[in-house]
């Protein structure tokens, strides 16, 4: 199984991501500056996906 490699950088109101070292959101959001973190799978919504998971591993949080 290969695994996807995923950034999030949140620096006050400026959110930038990365998938696979693509970017992939370069936004702001005037809504989240500050909360909470949370790691989220949407579930399986078509038959052959009944039996997908979603696993994480290696999760780094650092403060800028």
């Amino acid at each position: 199984m290969d695994w996807n490699h995923f950034k999030i950088v949140m620096n006050g109101n400026k959110i930038q991501t990365w998938i696979n070292d693509i970017p992939t959101v370069d936004t702001t959001d005037e809504m989240s500056a500050s909360g909470f973190i949370g790691l989220q799978f949407h579930g399986a919504y078509y038959e052959w996906q009944k039996d997908k998971k979603s696993m994480w591993k290696n999760i780094k949080i650092k403060e800028l």
